[in-house]
């Protein structure tokens, strides 16, 4: 799928493959390409701007992390947790990119990957631990950031896809290597595998 960044998304309804407390375990994944460094928003159910409650898989624009893949978590105002790779995904170049979590209502339970790797190095924001659910009635949201319409993105988005599990690392360097030889197939969103 093509986003022009000005006002192209995808949305899919509220519904319980996509909803995640702060106890689950779950996976996003999906080839992507952007080559900027403006926030880049590429999957989420994240209630912005009303409450700021979901979850977003993005490529974020913070000064020391823009272009860098993060994964954010928020279960309310104060509640909030989230991860940044090392690795610049805004080059105009497709990426693998996955995020894991683990349920443990922490930080540390967020794996980030690009092309079959994880990322040696992190950059944590949290303020405390997700105490309650990060469940939202928004919509599941691809190349917008919630209702608000900030951050569209200016890219391309390809086989997207959520699993209720922690994608194994073998896993995930086997996804990448399968869909390398192939991108440019029909985004999928999978809820269970």
């Amino acid at each position: 799928m093509i986003f022009d960044g000005t006002d192209d998304s995808m949305t899919l309804p509220d519904s319980s493959p996509y909803k995640f407390t702060n106890a689950s375990s779950f996976s996003i994944s999906a080839w992507a390409k952007t080559a900027l460094t403006t926030a880049q928003w590429l999957v989420g159910k994240y209630s912005y701007p009303s409450t700021s409650v979901g979850y977003v898989f993005d490529s974020n624009n913070a000064v020391a992390s823009q272009g860098r893949l993060r994964l954010h978590l928020q279960s309310s105002a104060t509640d909030i947790i989230a991860r940044y790779g090392n690795t610049n995904i805004a080059d105009n170049n497709w990426h693998h990119l996955v995020a894991t979590y683990n349920g443990t209502n922490a930080v540390s339970g967020i794996k980030l990957y690009v092309d079959g790797s994880e990322q040696t190095t992190y950059t944590d924001t949290s303020s405390g631990t997700l105490t309650s659910a990060m469940d939202t009635t928004d919509l599941l949201r691809l190349g917008v950031l919630g209702t608000g319409g900030a951050g569209y993105l200016t890219g391309r988005i390809d086989e997207a896809q959520i699993y209720p599990r922690v994608l194994s690392a073998a896993q995930i360097t086997q996804n990448y290597t399968d869909g390398n030889a192939g991108v440019g197939g029909p985004t999928t969103i999978v809820g269970a595998e």
